[in-house]
Protein backbone atom coordinates (compact mmCIF):
# COMPACT_ATOMS: atom_id res chain seq x y z
CA UNK A 1 0.00 0.00 0.00
CA UNK A 2 2.54 2.99 1.11
CA UNK A 3 4.93 2.07 -2.69
CA UNK A 4 1.58 2.53 -4.59
CA UNK A 5 -0.94 5.04 -2.78
CA UNK A 6 0.96 5.62 0.49
CA UNK A 7 -0.43 5.48 3.86
CA UNK A 8 -0.62 8.09 6.52
CA UNK A 9 1.99 8.11 10.00
CA UNK A 10 -1.62 7.89 11.78
CA UNK A 11 -2.70 4.44 10.23
CA UNK A 12 1.05 3.21 10.17
CA UNK A 13 1.51 3.16 14.15
CA UNK A 14 -1.91 1.60 14.94
CA UNK A 15 -1.04 -1.32 12.38
CA UNK A 16 2.28 -1.32 13.30
CA UNK A 17 1.52 -2.16 16.70
CA UNK A 18 -1.48 -4.50 16.30
CA UNK A 19 1.24 -6.48 13.82
CA UNK A 20 3.19 -6.99 16.75
CA UNK A 21 1.09 -7.71 19.58
CA UNK A 22 -1.32 -9.77 17.23
CA UNK A 23 1.71 -12.01 16.15
CA UNK A 24 2.96 -12.56 19.39
CA UNK A 25 -0.29 -13.60 21.17
CA UNK A 26 -0.56 -16.13 17.88
CA UNK A 27 2.93 -17.57 19.03
CA UNK A 28 1.99 -17.61 22.63
CA UNK A 29 -1.20 -19.70 21.95
CA UNK A 30 0.08 -22.19 19.91
CA UNK A 31 3.40 -22.92 22.08
CA UNK A 32 1.00 -23.93 24.36
CA UNK A 33 0.48 -27.12 22.57
CA UNK A 34 2.87 -29.71 24.19
CA UNK A 35 5.54 -27.51 24.68
CA UNK A 36 7.91 -27.62 27.88
CA UNK A 37 7.63 -24.82 30.47
CA UNK A 38 11.22 -23.07 29.55
CA UNK A 39 9.22 -22.68 25.56
CA UNK A 40 6.12 -21.40 27.29
CA UNK A 41 7.98 -18.53 28.65
CA UNK A 42 9.79 -18.07 26.06
CA UNK A 43 6.85 -17.38 24.57
CA UNK A 44 4.74 -15.38 27.08
CA UNK A 45 8.20 -12.72 27.62
CA UNK A 46 7.80 -12.50 24.37
CA UNK A 47 3.71 -11.16 24.60
CA UNK A 48 5.17 -9.27 27.61
CA UNK A 49 7.38 -7.32 25.78
CA UNK A 50 5.44 -6.67 23.29
CA UNK A 51 2.44 -5.03 25.05
CA UNK A 52 4.86 -3.09 27.10
CA UNK A 53 6.80 -1.47 24.03
CA UNK A 54 3.13 -1.07 22.67
CA UNK A 55 2.56 1.16 25.82
CA UNK A 56 5.55 3.01 25.70
CA UNK A 57 4.69 3.62 21.75
CA UNK A 58 1.35 5.14 22.91
CA UNK A 59 2.18 6.72 26.02
CA UNK A 60 4.89 8.73 24.15
CA UNK A 61 3.02 9.37 20.82
CA UNK A 62 0.35 10.78 22.98
CA UNK A 63 2.25 13.23 24.90
CA UNK A 64 4.08 14.59 21.76
CA UNK A 65 0.54 15.23 20.33
CA UNK A 66 -0.78 17.06 23.60
CA UNK A 67 2.55 18.86 23.83
CA UNK A 68 1.76 20.08 20.29
CA UNK A 69 5.13 18.34 19.12
CA UNK A 70 3.57 15.89 16.48
CA UNK A 71 0.87 18.14 15.26
CA UNK A 72 -1.53 17.80 12.52
CA UNK A 73 0.88 17.88 9.34
CA UNK A 74 3.03 15.05 10.68
CA UNK A 75 0.14 13.18 12.21
CA UNK A 76 -1.07 13.01 8.95
CA UNK A 77 1.88 12.98 6.81
CA UNK A 78 1.76 10.02 4.16
CA UNK A 79 4.58 7.73 3.74
CA UNK A 80 6.02 5.85 1.50
CA UNK A 81 7.79 2.01 2.04
CA UNK A 82 10.80 3.63 2.74
CA UNK A 83 9.15 5.50 5.62
CA UNK A 84 6.78 3.00 6.85
CA UNK A 85 10.30 0.96 7.19
CA UNK A 86 11.62 3.66 8.84
CA UNK A 87 8.99 3.84 11.10
CA UNK A 88 8.78 0.01 12.21
CA UNK A 89 12.62 0.10 12.92
CA UNK A 90 12.20 3.00 15.29
CA UNK A 91 9.52 1.41 16.83
CA UNK A 92 10.91 -2.02 17.94
CA UNK A 93 14.67 -0.88 18.42
CA UNK A 94 13.54 2.33 21.18
CA UNK A 95 11.70 0.33 23.43
CA UNK A 96 13.96 -2.71 22.86
CA UNK A 97 16.49 -0.43 24.06
CA UNK A 98 14.56 0.97 27.17
CA UNK A 99 13.57 -2.62 28.61
CA UNK A 100 16.53 -4.50 27.76
CA UNK A 101 17.41 -3.29 31.92
CA UNK A 102 14.40 -5.07 32.73
CA UNK A 103 15.14 -8.48 31.18
CA UNK A 104 15.59 -9.85 34.39
CA UNK A 105 12.02 -8.89 35.97
CA UNK A 106 10.62 -10.12 32.83
CA UNK A 107 12.43 -13.11 32.96
CA UNK A 108 10.97 -13.39 36.73
CA UNK A 109 7.64 -12.44 36.06
CA UNK A 110 7.80 -15.53 33.25
CA UNK A 111 8.84 -17.93 35.71
CA UNK A 112 6.41 -17.33 38.67
CA UNK A 113 2.96 -17.06 35.68
CA UNK A 114 4.36 -20.44 34.27
CA UNK A 115 6.21 -22.69 37.01
CA UNK A 116 7.36 -26.49 36.52
CA UNK A 117 5.22 -29.16 35.86
CA UNK A 118 6.02 -31.61 37.85
CA UNK A 119 4.33 -35.55 38.18
CA UNK A 120 2.77 -36.74 40.87
CA UNK A 121 4.74 -38.94 43.35
CA UNK A 122 7.82 -38.05 40.65
CA UNK A 123 11.76 -37.18 41.41
CA UNK A 124 11.67 -33.53 39.90
CA UNK A 125 15.18 -34.36 38.57
CA UNK A 126 13.59 -37.08 35.99
CA UNK A 127 11.50 -34.53 34.67
CA UNK A 128 13.97 -31.85 34.35
CA UNK A 129 16.51 -34.11 32.41
CA UNK A 130 14.54 -35.78 30.31
CA UNK A 131 12.51 -32.40 29.64
CA UNK A 132 16.21 -31.45 27.39
CA UNK A 133 15.13 -33.74 24.80
CA UNK A 134 13.28 -31.82 22.32
CA UNK A 135 11.76 -33.57 19.46
CA UNK A 136 11.02 -30.40 17.14
CA UNK A 137 14.72 -30.84 16.87
CA UNK A 138 15.19 -34.84 15.48
CA UNK A 139 14.95 -32.81 11.87
CA UNK A 140 18.29 -30.87 12.50
CA UNK A 141 20.48 -33.72 13.54
CA UNK A 142 23.56 -31.57 14.48
CA UNK A 143 21.41 -29.96 17.46
CA UNK A 144 19.48 -33.13 17.93
CA UNK A 145 22.71 -35.00 18.60
CA UNK A 146 24.10 -32.17 21.38
CA UNK A 147 20.76 -32.56 23.26
CA UNK A 148 20.78 -35.86 23.48
CA UNK A 149 24.54 -35.96 24.51
CA UNK A 150 23.54 -33.48 27.00
CA UNK A 151 20.99 -36.07 28.76
CA UNK A 152 23.59 -39.12 28.43
CA UNK A 153 25.92 -36.61 30.22
CA UNK A 154 23.59 -36.62 33.20
CA UNK A 155 23.10 -40.66 32.81
CA UNK A 156 26.57 -40.63 33.49
CA UNK A 157 26.41 -38.24 36.54
CA UNK A 158 23.87 -40.32 38.43
CA UNK A 159 25.57 -43.43 37.06
CA UNK A 160 28.73 -42.61 39.59
CA UNK A 161 26.26 -40.89 42.00
CA UNK A 162 24.80 -44.59 42.21
CA UNK A 163 28.11 -45.92 42.39
CA UNK A 164 29.69 -43.74 45.18
CA UNK A 165 26.02 -44.55 47.56
CA UNK A 166 26.79 -48.17 46.69
CA UNK A 167 30.34 -48.68 47.26
CA UNK A 168 29.66 -45.90 50.64
CA UNK A 169 27.20 -48.43 52.38
CA UNK A 170 30.33 -51.01 52.59
CA UNK A 171 30.04 -51.63 56.79
CA UNK A 172 27.28 -48.93 57.01
CA UNK A 173 23.88 -50.01 55.11
CA UNK A 174 21.23 -47.44 54.92
CA UNK A 175 17.56 -48.35 53.94
CA UNK A 176 16.98 -45.07 52.67
CA UNK A 177 19.82 -44.65 50.91
CA UNK A 178 18.77 -48.13 49.04
CA UNK A 179 15.50 -46.73 48.32
CA UNK A 180 17.53 -43.35 46.57
CA UNK A 181 19.88 -45.54 44.70
CA UNK A 182 17.09 -47.59 43.46
CA UNK A 183 15.13 -44.35 42.77
CA UNK A 184 18.10 -42.71 40.76
CA UNK A 185 18.44 -46.69 38.74
CA UNK A 186 14.86 -46.01 38.00
CA UNK A 187 15.90 -42.40 37.00
CA UNK A 188 18.84 -43.95 34.73
CA UNK A 189 16.42 -46.74 33.11
CA UNK A 190 14.10 -43.84 32.10
CA UNK A 191 17.05 -42.03 30.48
CA UNK A 192 18.22 -44.51 28.81
CA UNK A 193 14.50 -45.20 27.10
CA UNK A 194 14.66 -41.68 26.27
CA UNK A 195 18.20 -41.42 24.67
CA UNK A 196 17.51 -44.21 22.70
CA UNK A 197 14.61 -43.62 21.02
CA UNK A 198 15.20 -40.22 20.37
CA UNK A 199 18.72 -41.05 18.95
CA UNK A 200 16.52 -43.59 16.41
CA UNK A 201 14.07 -41.10 15.59
CA UNK A 202 17.16 -38.82 14.59
CA UNK A 203 17.95 -41.79 11.93
CA UNK A 204 16.11 -40.61 8.93
CA UNK A 205 17.55 -37.04 8.99
CA UNK A 206 21.15 -37.36 9.27
CA UNK A 207 23.31 -37.03 6.12
CA UNK A 208 26.59 -36.66 6.81
CA UNK A 209 28.98 -39.22 8.17
CA UNK A 210 30.21 -37.20 10.59
CA UNK A 211 26.40 -37.07 12.11
CA UNK A 212 26.24 -40.75 11.78
CA UNK A 213 29.85 -41.62 13.22
CA UNK A 214 28.46 -39.38 16.68
CA UNK A 215 25.17 -40.99 16.55
CA UNK A 216 26.33 -44.62 16.87
CA UNK A 217 28.89 -43.34 19.84
CA UNK A 218 26.07 -42.13 21.86
CA UNK A 219 24.11 -45.09 21.38
CA UNK A 220 26.85 -47.04 22.88
CA UNK A 221 27.30 -44.52 25.19
CA UNK A 222 23.81 -44.87 26.46
CA UNK A 223 24.57 -48.48 27.03
CA UNK A 224 27.37 -48.12 28.82
CA UNK A 225 26.43 -45.88 31.10
CA UNK A 226 23.03 -47.96 32.09
CA UNK A 227 25.06 -50.99 32.61
CA UNK A 228 27.17 -48.98 34.94
CA UNK A 229 23.88 -48.21 36.89
CA UNK A 230 23.30 -51.74 37.03
CA UNK A 231 26.44 -53.18 37.85
CA UNK A 232 26.34 -50.26 40.92
CA UNK A 233 22.91 -51.35 41.73
CA UNK A 234 24.36 -55.20 41.79
CA UNK A 235 27.03 -53.91 44.64
CA UNK A 236 23.88 -51.85 47.19
CA UNK A 237 22.52 -55.66 46.53
CA UNK A 238 25.18 -57.51 47.86
CA UNK A 239 25.79 -55.09 50.51
CA UNK A 240 22.46 -55.23 51.73
CA UNK A 241 22.63 -59.14 51.55
CA UNK A 242 25.40 -58.90 54.03
CA UNK A 243 23.62 -56.81 56.19
CA UNK A 244 20.15 -59.11 56.22
CA UNK A 245 22.15 -62.00 57.36
CA UNK A 246 24.82 -59.76 59.62
CA UNK A 247 27.98 -60.82 58.75
CA UNK A 248 30.92 -58.05 57.33
CA UNK A 249 34.75 -58.48 55.64
CA UNK A 250 37.47 -58.72 57.51
CA UNK A 251 39.69 -55.80 57.96
CA UNK A 252 42.06 -57.25 55.67
CA UNK A 253 39.46 -57.69 53.33
CA UNK A 254 37.85 -54.07 53.46
CA UNK A 255 41.18 -52.58 53.08
CA UNK A 256 42.12 -54.47 49.51
CA UNK A 257 38.83 -53.68 48.59
CA UNK A 258 38.64 -50.12 49.12
CA UNK A 259 42.09 -50.07 46.94
CA UNK A 260 39.85 -51.47 43.79
CA UNK A 261 36.63 -49.14 44.78
CA UNK A 262 39.33 -45.96 44.70
CA UNK A 263 40.91 -47.36 41.52
CA UNK A 264 37.56 -47.69 39.69
CA UNK A 265 36.26 -44.43 40.93
CA UNK A 266 39.19 -42.96 39.30
CA UNK A 267 38.51 -44.33 35.96
CA UNK A 268 34.97 -43.57 35.98
CA UNK A 269 36.19 -40.08 36.60
CA UNK A 270 38.27 -39.53 33.93
CA UNK A 271 35.98 -41.48 31.75
CA UNK A 272 33.04 -39.16 32.71
CA UNK A 273 35.48 -35.89 31.83
CA UNK A 274 36.41 -37.19 28.91
CA UNK A 275 33.32 -37.73 27.73
CA UNK A 276 31.78 -34.36 28.47
CA UNK A 277 35.04 -32.54 27.33
CA UNK A 278 35.15 -34.84 24.15
CA UNK A 279 38.97 -35.24 25.40
CA UNK A 280 40.96 -37.40 23.60
CA UNK A 281 44.17 -37.22 25.53
CA UNK A 282 41.73 -38.56 29.07
CA UNK A 283 40.36 -41.16 26.88
CA UNK A 284 43.42 -42.57 26.25
CA UNK A 285 44.26 -43.07 30.22
CA UNK A 286 41.08 -44.84 30.01
CA UNK A 287 42.56 -48.27 28.69
CA UNK A 288 45.84 -48.74 30.72
CA UNK A 289 43.83 -47.93 33.75
CA UNK A 290 41.30 -50.55 33.01
CA UNK A 291 44.54 -53.03 32.49
CA UNK A 292 45.64 -52.54 35.71
CA UNK A 293 42.17 -53.00 37.55
CA UNK A 294 42.01 -56.41 35.36
CA UNK A 295 45.47 -57.11 37.11
CA UNK A 296 44.44 -56.12 40.65
CA UNK A 297 41.02 -57.83 40.78
CA UNK A 298 42.86 -60.74 40.28
CA UNK A 299 45.13 -60.53 42.77
CA UNK A 300 42.45 -59.86 45.15
CA UNK A 301 40.79 -62.76 44.15
CA UNK A 302 43.67 -64.87 44.67
CA UNK A 303 43.72 -63.24 48.05
CA UNK A 304 40.15 -63.70 48.89
CA UNK A 305 40.41 -67.84 47.57
CA UNK A 306 43.63 -67.94 50.05
CA UNK A 307 41.69 -66.60 53.20
CA UNK A 308 38.68 -69.21 52.21
CA UNK A 309 40.60 -72.44 52.07
CA UNK A 310 42.56 -71.47 55.31
CA UNK A 311 38.88 -70.48 56.98
CA UNK A 312 39.64 -66.88 57.63
CA UNK A 313 36.47 -65.44 56.08
CA UNK A 314 32.33 -66.59 56.43
CA UNK A 315 31.38 -68.77 53.52
CA UNK A 316 28.48 -66.06 52.84
CA UNK A 317 31.02 -63.03 52.75
CA UNK A 318 32.79 -64.41 51.14
CA UNK A 319 30.53 -65.10 48.28
CA UNK A 320 29.28 -61.44 48.12
CA UNK A 321 33.32 -60.30 48.41
CA UNK A 322 33.62 -62.35 44.85
CA UNK A 323 30.20 -60.82 43.45
CA UNK A 324 31.34 -57.15 44.41
CA UNK A 325 34.89 -57.68 42.72
CA UNK A 326 32.74 -59.36 39.71
CA UNK A 327 30.93 -55.98 39.73
CA UNK A 328 33.70 -53.87 40.00
CA UNK A 329 35.51 -54.93 37.34
CA UNK A 330 32.92 -54.96 34.72
CA UNK A 331 32.00 -51.27 36.08
CA UNK A 332 35.76 -50.65 34.67
CA UNK A 333 35.40 -52.59 31.59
Amino acid sequence: MASSVGVRFCGVFAVIIGVNIGDCLTTFIVSRIGAKPEQIRTALVHVIYNVLAALLIITTITILRLTGILNDTLWNMTLNSGGVANVHGIFRLVPAILLLPFSGVLASLAEKLVPDREAENEDPEIENTLRELDSRLISNPALALDQVSSLIGHMAEVSIHNYDSAVGMMGNYDDKRMSRIKEREDLLDRMADASSRYLIDISPHITQEREFFKQSYLIKAVTCFERMGDHAINIADNVKKLDDHAVSFSEKAMKELQVAIDAVKDVLTITYEAFIHTDVKLAVKVEPMEEVIDALIEVLKSHHIHRMAHNLCDVYSGIQYENILSNLERISD
